[in-house]
């Protein structure tokens, strides 16, 4: 399980001490690559993201019970969606789009069914 604790931060983090991956281009899957993501658009444009159910590694290497992922929209430039029935690997109550800075979704993984579920969202 990766958890987000003091440590310390490199270029590839926010001064917050999130993981911000490189900007995202066009809609797919995103891999996981720490508890905290921040996520930035390559422009002005609208993605839909979704989870995999298991890391590059297949199911004999899936993700903790219970581990928690948290995605923050990094800037005001576009939006991402994550949409409602779009995978199973990610059942959603509703479409959820980040499209403000600050604005959040948070995960948390179950193994058993081999999805991510929604644990929380605000959008500012």
């Amino acid at each position: 399980m990766v958890s987000f604790a003091g440590g310390n931060t490199t270029p590839a983090s926010t001064v917050h001490g999130y993981y911000k991956p490189a900007s995202i281009a066009a809609s797919g899957v995103l891999a996981p690559a720490s508890s905290h993501m921040a996520l930035a658009l390559s422009g002005d444009i609208a993605v839909d993201l979704a989870l995999p159910a298991n890391p590059r590694g297949g199911a004999n290497h899936g993700y903790a019970d219970g581990q928690r992922l948290r995605l923050v929209q990094q800037e005001d430039a576009g939006s991402i969606a994550f949409a409602k029935g779009a995978s199973t690997s990610m059942p959603m109550a509703a479409t959820r789009v980040l499209d403000k800075t600050f604005d959040w979704i948070e995960f948390t993984y179950n193994r058993s069914a081999s999805r991510w579920e929604e644990v929380g969202f605000g959008a500012y």
